[in-house]
């Protein structure tokens, strides 16, 4: 008989404030833990894992990271030896090692030296890494994918990627003070669901778990997609359908795992004697050709219990390692490279002080000055104040790029000013940005023109109708239907 607690034996070694959050709630559900820091603070406020087996890598020139996984990666480098003799003396009755930390941050995210630390050799280590959310500055979603680079490059023999949103989501109606407790219960919950099955009083083996199975679909070397799905029927179809929205919908991975890509996969269905005893045995061997023509090469292996209560639904659980990234990882790829775009485009300098008005007037404009014989001087009046010269009215060639204030103040200036000149130079400056490269600033441009009026650049908006951006034709056309145009400006 098989007196486990849990399917595995794991050793939860948890790196930095969040990654020993989550061993620390893995060790409260019974596995054992250790707790790695580079900040004394952490150590003590570090929940769950025994005082003993709690690291601190202390560092008399620095008492943190400073948020710059450089400095994480040094400090666990100058304790690597330590590192390696505390995991051994706790992994010897283990059956894999759960490295896990929370990416993005200077400790956390130096993940990659820490398994570098560790003696592979009778050791399987698997990483668990929470990936920030989109909400947190780009700088530490950049360290984020820099790190899972560092992981796939250092081929752990499993890799769970933890979707931080998908977490958030799940505990946006929990108070602040519970928040970060329900993400790491979370975070764990399916590798404890699975884990559980052989000790659930509630369920009888028809065919049992085999944890040697399960152990290496989690060490086959893959990225990790770990999930439950409940089913109205059991079937082939519906077990499938189920495998597919563990790879691509689960409440804790990244989503967008190919099902042609699994290597590996264990799967436990759940079901009361009404349920089984309609289902023929033969559905299982079936399932198992499928899924080897959708993925061949891959290992299966189906576990199948008997719920007690002949009331209870069925549920299927999914572990799977597929030989690919998910494809949600290109997307944050693709999201974090537009974000640095924009960031890159803002001003970093004060604006401009615009004195177009004042052109022509003097300090002492405002005295009263007396003429003996036409009495005081009048200030100028607007009309009369000298245009701009027309090299004056383009913006520095720095701020041409796709700046939309620019040209709200162009619009702006053109609208309350009556002095023709100006029109004309800002006239002037707008045809020349709908002839740029950048189709932003020729959409901008014309955007201006439109807000200025269809009837000063109807030709220019006609021809901006045959322009190579969708956008740009877009806005011009809409401009000219939605007024008759009557003369150029030009």
């Amino acid at each position: 008989m098989d007196n486990r607690q849990h399917a595995l034996d794991i050793l939860a070694v948890g790196l930095g404030r969040t990654g020993g959050r989550i061993a620390g709630e893995l060790c409260r559900l019974g596995h054992p833990a250790l707790a790695i820091h580079t900040s004394a603070r952490a150590v003590e406020e570090q929940p769950h894992v025994p005082k003993d087996q709690r690291l601190y890598l202390g560092n008399d020139a620095s008492t943190h990271t400073g948020g710059d996984p450089a400095n994480g990666v040094a400090r666990i480098r100058d304790h690597a030896h330590r590192i390696e003799d505390l995991v051994r003396s706790h992994a010897q009755d283990s059956d894999l090692v759960l490295v896990i930390g929370g990416l993005g941050g200077g400790t956390g995210g130096a993940l990659a030296a820490l398994i570098e630390s560790i003696d592979r050799r009778d050791t399987k280590v698997v990483a668990m890494a929470l990936m920030p959310t989109e909400g947190e500055p780009v700088e530490r979603r950049i360290h984020a994918l820099k790190a899972v680079e560092q992981l796939t490059e250092l081929q752990p023999d499993g890799l769970i990627l933890v979707d931080g949103d998908k977490l958030a989501a799940k505990a946006a109606g929990v108070s602040i003070l519970d928040y970060d407790a329900r993400v790491h219960e979370r975070a764990v919950e399916p590798l404890q669901t699975i884990g559980q099955i052989l000790n659930r009083d509630d369920l009888r083996a028809l065919r049992p778990l085999s944890t040697r199975q399960l152990l290496d679909v989690l060490t086959h070397g893959g990225v990790l997609a770990m999930g439950s799905v409940g089913l109205d029927r059991l079937s082939g179809a519906t077990i499938q359908d189920a495998i597919r929205r563990v790879l691509n919908e689960s409440e804790q991975s990244a989503d967008g795992l190919d099902m042609a890509r699994a290597s590996a996969m264990q799967i436990v269905i759940e079901a009361p004697r009404s349920i089984l005893g309609e289902t023929p045995v033969q559905m299982l061997e079936t399932l198992r050709d499928d899924l080897k023509a959708q993925s061949p090469g891959i290992l299966c292996d189906v576990s199948v219990y008997q719920r007690q209560q002949d009331t209870a639904g069925i549920e299927v659980h999914v572990v799977a390692s597929v030989a690919d990234l998910p494809q949600r990882l290109s997307e944050m790829v693709e999201d974090v490279a537009h974000e640095v775009a924009s960031v890159r485009d803002k001003p970093r300098r004060p604006p401009r002080l615009d004195l177009t008005l004042l052109q022509g007037t003097t300090a002492n404009t405002a005295r009263t000055d007396t003429n003996e014989d036409s009495g005081p001087r009048r200030a100028p009046a607007r009309s009369d104040v000298a245009p701009k010269p027309e090299a004056t009215v383009s913006v520095a060639r720095g701020d041409r790029g796709p700046n939309a204030a620019v040209y709200a103040r162009l619009v702006t200036r053109y609208k309350s000013s009556s002095n023709d000149e100006l029109q004309r130079a800002i006239a002037r400056r707008l045809e020349q940005d709908r002839l740029v490269d950048d189709p932003r600033v020729r959409a901008l441009a014309v955007g201006a023109m439109a807000q200025i009026g269809a009837h000063v650049f109807d030709g220019s908006l006609f021809a901006a109708t045959e322009d190579d951006s969708p956008e740009v034709r877009a806005i011009a056309e809409r401009a000219l239907a939605q007024a008759n145009p009557t003369r150029r400006a030009m």
